[in-house]
């Protein structure tokens, strides 16, 4: 795992920034920052001349004083190149500081002076996967009852890049659904499927491991790591298959935003917006109601009467039973639906 805030790194990212910024964004730079045209707002459009875009160089940050984008190196890097570029210069810099980087894998999860829970700064090795091997457990890539499975769940075949098959020691196979950040594998859920060939339905239930050496290990953000920063809104939805078809979708496995996801969400992406996803049933929406009690800057997304015509609860349900999943790819009607605290509490008085 990478350290962004390792000199080496700050060092190595600012090289990067400036050597493929290209000469039409205007650049220059001096002792403390690099200054350019935005490239993902693309700056202002009244003058052509001016230039937002700042490359804090002490730091390796960049923040866009035009569309507000606040992201480390690593995500500025990764909108900035090309896909084949991007993965060509983090294995560069991975192979001139492995050392330091196998280092940092094996450092304690250090521990958050605030609320006493662990910080994501510094993750360990994921005592999850190392409980799956030493059970014997074997992993692959998706197998053909896998694909059966999620082809009859609608969903979508370049969503699948964090799902694994993996079968136990008498051989029953689950689905691997791994949470990823930074690379590094830190969660899994193991979604139990082998009902869908018996009924010709999707059955999951979801089993975290858990030991001695592993309760300690907080539930991140699933797909916290593929954040488009260019988008504003962020949803979050119970379930890692709902999320699948969302526009910036991630998952919290599970009916509640904890007190450590909220810190990744609003620490990693401070300028966004988090959206609740939750089921539109009246326990997620009650639901919905006691985080906004606890975090009044949460929105919430409101599509029940869409789920109501379609006779389900849920994103994935809704698409299955409709074919509809660019419904939830169209970020103006997204926006749209997207209401405060106040008028989910009106909705479901109205309910009762």
């Amino acid at each position: 795992m990478i350290d962004w805030k390792d000199k080496s790194w700050i060092n190595f990212v600012d090289g990067k920034v400036w050597e493929n910024l290209p000469e039409s964004s205007l650049k220059s730079r001096n002792n403390s920052e690099i200054t350019f045209r935005c490239p993902i707002c693309g700056d202002s459009k009244k003058n052509k001349l001016k230039k937002r875009g700042y490359f804090y160089r002490k730091t390796g940050t960049f923040h866009c004083f035009n569309c507000e984008a606040n992201l480390t190196g690593f995500d500025f890097l990764k909108v900035l190149c090309p896909k084949d570029v991007f993965d060509a210069i983090i294995q560069e810099y991975k192979v001139l500081n492995f050392d330091n980087i196998v280092r940092g894998k094996r450092q304690e999860l250090s521990e958050d002076s605030v609320s006493g829970q662990r910080s994501f700064d510094i993750l360990a090795p994921n005592p999850s996967y190392k409980y799956l091997l030493d059970a014997n457990w074997i992993v692959s890539d998706l197998s053909d009852s896998s694909i059966k499975y999620l082809d009859g769940r609608k969903i979508p075949t370049d969503s699948r890049g964090m799902l694994k098959s993996i079968k136990d020691s008498t051989g029953r196979e689950f689905l691997l659904i791994q949470y990823i950040w930074d690379d590094n594998c830190i969660y899994h859920q193991l979604g139990n499927f082998n009902k869908y060939d018996i009924k010709g339905q999707g059955a999951v239930k979801y089993i975290f491991p858990k030991d001695e050496n592993i309760n300690f290990q907080p539930k991140p953000v699933f797909n916290i790591g593929n954040v488009d920063v260019s988008h504003h809104n962020i949803y979050c939805t119970e379930g890692v298959f709902d999320s699948l078809f969302l526009k910036n979708g991630v998952a919290l496995g599970g009916r509640s935003l904890t007190d450590y996801q909220y810190k990744m969400l609003t620490e990693l992406y401070p300028r966004h917006r988090i959206v609740l996803a939750f089921d539109c049933d009246y326990a997620g929406m009650s639901s919905s109601i006691k985080h906004a009690e606890k975090y009044p800057n949460v929105s919430f997304l409101d599509i029940s009467d869409l789920m109501k015509a379609a006779s389900v609860k849920d994103i994935n349900d809704f698409v299955k039973v409709t074919g509809r999943p660019d419904v939830f790819t169209n970020e103006k009607f997204l926006k749209s639906r997207t209401i405060s605290a106040f008028q989910v509490e009106m909705k479901l008085k109205l309910q009762k």
